[in-house]
């Protein structure tokens, strides 16, 4: 079986829409989508992880057969493997896609050429971009607090916050984590997890990210989102209860879903069983039929 048979095709409302069960098979549908548009594409990308590890990093240290291996070692090696991704050529991306590993895949489109620039809203918000003004402000020591320990008084200096507006520099590996949103604040522990969570595509939460999109995009001097073609991308982990994939405002989504140049859908399986809040229920054929549901209505008509 040729590895893009493991990626489905449909047409909703005249959308592409393609699903696969590993997020790495959406490098297959992501070069397709790039050479239809005649050169990179942007990504927006729904997902519980942030997928920004370095590409091939995983096949590349097993060729060393061991599991972590020094930069100077794998780098190279994974380079290499960059070259040898052709968006015109189906073959060497599907060989790409056999020698990427968990959380690879924007990171080889970047490279490649198939994406131009991703950005990530994630539950997780590892190495998520900082603005420029509190990056300065981070070099320099805030107000000390001193405090007594036995072994005599010690002073920690407190994090200071930068005071908007701010403006935003493009990671040099083109992929833009944005942070995650502390909306839910009068809420205490597992219940501001669970506000955050349920906010998944709720009208309020997307706008607000989107805002910030623009707002980095425009500050750093590069195109807006929907400025050039984009994929909206979606990970089915990134829905963790029941009310995340069915809010009670979905226009913005929908608006998503109506100006993207075609929907990929990773079903993770595994990860959306893991990944859900307890007592939730949630199977990936289950968000998947949802997610389609929204494309459906969303261009209806």
């Amino acid at each position: 079986m040729r590895h893009r048979d493991l990626v489905s095709e449909d047409t909703i409302g005249g959308k592409p829409v393609f699903v696969f069960e590993r997020h790495n098979y959406a490098l297959i549908p992501w070069a397709r989508i790039a050479r239809a548009n005649r050169g990179a594409v942007r990504l927006l990308t729904l997902d519980y992880h942030t997928d920004t590890r370095p590409a091939f990093v995983g096949y590349a240290c097993q060729q060393f057969r061991h599991h972590i291996a020094k930069p100077e070692e794998w780098s190279p090696l994974a380079s290499s493997e960059i070259a040898t991704i052709l968006v015109e050529d189906d073959e060497s991306v599907e060989v790409a896609v056999t020698r990427l590993r968990h959380d690879e895949h924007i990171d080889a489109a970047v490279r490649s050429g198939i994406l131009d620039l991703a950005f990530v809203v994630a539950n997780q918000d590892h190495g998520h971009i900082v603005s420029n003004e509190q990056l300065a402000l981070n070099r320099v020591l805030g107000p000390g607090l001193t405090i007594a320990t036995d072994g005599g008084p010690i002073t920690i200096h407190l994090p200071r916050q930068a005071e908007p507006p701010f403006t935003y520099t493009i990671p040099d590996n083109r992929i833009v984590v944005l942070p995650r949103r502390h909306d839910y604040l009068w809420l205490e522990g597992d219940e501001d997890d669970r506000g955050y969570r349920d906010s998944a595509v709720d009208s309020r939460f997307l706008a607000e990210r989107l805002e910030l999109i623009d707002t980095i995009c425009s500050t750093a001097a590069v195109p807006g989102l929907f400025e050039r073609p984009f994929v909206l991308d979606i990970d089915l982990d990134y829905f963790n209860t029941q009310r995340s994939i069915s809010p009670g405002d979905t226009q913005v989504f929908h608006d998503l879903i109506h100006r993207a140049e075609a929907i990929t859908i990773a079903r993770e399986t595994t990860c959306v069983e893991s990944c859900q809040l307890e007592g939730e229920g949630l199977t990936s054929a289950f968000l998947e039929q949802k997610v389609k549901m929204h494309i459906a209505a969303a261009l209806a008509g």
